[in-house]
């Protein structure tokens, strides 16, 4: 269950890094975002500026990963209306796989990411994940934005 969590957690946040790449533009709205996870019982809220959604995809390739992760990343489709990227880390959590992200409308978006993942080197596992992102308002209120330098502190 620990380890499906974490999966789903990093597939959480390599679907906030597609949205983000403007070397597709994805057609979504910025704002407030509704982010529910397959399997788990908690919503996630996040707020994804223009400016976080206008990214260029060479700025998420120098984003700050956990200490002794190391992470490479290849764009395998990109339209406005799919997104895919193959992720490859290394280090104590590792895993290697895809996400794909779905633009269903400028308000609505499906994420699925498969990975293979292993843990302090020892323990394989495969994880199929998803989430649903739904758009909720253009102000954002008390959540604050997502912050690429900031997202594993």
């Amino acid at each position: 269950m620990y380890q499906r969590k974490i999966g789903q957690w990093f597939s959480v946040v390599l679907g906030a890094l597609l949205m983000s790449a403007s070397a597709w533009a994805l057609d979504v709205k910025a704002g407030l975002w509704q982010i529910t996870l397959d399997g788990m019982p908690d919503v996630q809220k996040a707020c994804f500026t223009r400016e976080f959604l206008d990214t260029d995809y060479k700025d998420l390739m120098a984003m700050k990963m956990p200490a002794g992760v190391e992470c490479k990343s290849e764009v395998k489709e990109q339209t406005p209306k799919v997104a895919v990227m193959h992720t490859a880390c290394t280090g104590q959590f590792a895993f290697e796989g895809d996400t794909r992200m779905e633009v269903q409308s400028p308000e609505a978006m499906i994420m699925t990411a498969t990975l293979v993942m292993t843990v302090a080197g020892q323990h394989k596992t495969d994880s199929k994940s998803g989430a649903q992102y739904k758009w909720l308002s253009s102000d954002c209120g008390d959540v604050k934005p997502v912050d690429l330098d900031n997202m594993f502190k």
